[in-house]
């Protein structure tokens, strides 16, 4: 894709991009276009299968190949992605489902998408938000909340359950929105919070001197530990003490050249 605005490539950009993109050991292969063909219509045994990055983030790759693009003169380049074509081909008829099993095997939801058609660009229009929703709680109790817990798994306890019922219905008098419940799932949550983690240990009655978090922090001070740790347990952070080392740097920076220690 090329910067908003900016004009088609010339002819000697574009024959110096095809050079970029070719396979390095066989550059006869680079074709400007695809080598698998979508099937005929009334083919239902045979499938074409494009997968790639989803269109709302550009990847570490196409951050890597825009700089080699940028160093080339190619100052118009903004993305490039590598996408992936299957040609498949079942004994049985592809059914719908059939179709979104195979789909499902062969990327990763997460972080890829299925391209139902070439792409033109990689600009995509965002899906329109949800409408906030009230949990009728004042009306229905808890059992709406523990509804709502599973619909967006929010990973409530029943301790989490039991107080937020209480927090909308006896304190506050009114129903809380699905965005106010995942919120507090996610600030208030042991992950955030370590309500277990950091909090008191009663075991058998007797109340623990520490908390497990403390416990865990201990192996980094102490007479038998060596007091190394520079930053730890710092949103999930962490550093040792290094050591001082000669980096090796090149004799030349305009051309190849041996390295030498500095």
């Amino acid at each position: 894709a090329l910067e908003d605005g900016a004009p088609a490539l010339s002819a000697g950009d574009a024959s110096k991009l095809r050079w970029l993109v070719a396979e390095t050991f066989e550059q006869d292969k680079t074709s400007c276009s695809p080598g698998l063909a979508a099937p005929a219509a009334s083919d239902a045994h045979t499938m074409l299968l494009e997968v790639g990055p989803r269109l709302t983030f550009a990847t570490a790759w196409s951050s890597n190949a825009v700089a080699i693009c940028q160093s080339a003169g190619l100052r118009s380049v903004a993305r490039v992605e590598m996408s992936r074509r299957y040609l498949i081909s079942t004994a049985e008829p592809l059914t719908p489902a059939l179709r979104a099993a195979v789909s499902a095997a062969l990327h990763d939801r997460m972080t890829e998408q299925v391209y139902p058609e070439p792409l033109q660009s990689f600009s995509s229009e965002a899906p329109a938000a949800a409408a906030t929703r009230t949990i009728p709680l004042m009306a229905e109790g808890r059992a709406a909340l523990e509804r709502l817990d599973k619909e967006m798994g929010l990973g409530f306890d029943e301790a989490d359950l039991d107080y937020y019922t209480n927090l909308f219905v006896d304190k506050l008098g009114r129903d809380p929105t699905d965005v106010e419940c995942f919120d507090m799932a996610q600030s208030n949550s042991e992950h955030s919070r370590h309500w277990f983690f950091g909090g008191k240990m009663v075991i058998d009655g007797v109340e623990q001197p520490q908390t497990l978090f403390k416990m865990v922090k201990e192996t980094l001070k102490g007479d038998k530990v060596v007091d190394n740790s520079v930053i730890a347990f710092h949103d999930n952070s962490s550093a040792i003490t290094g050591f001082g080392v000669s980096p090796l740097r090149p004799s030349s920076a305009t051309g190849p050249s041996e390295y030498k220690q500095t």
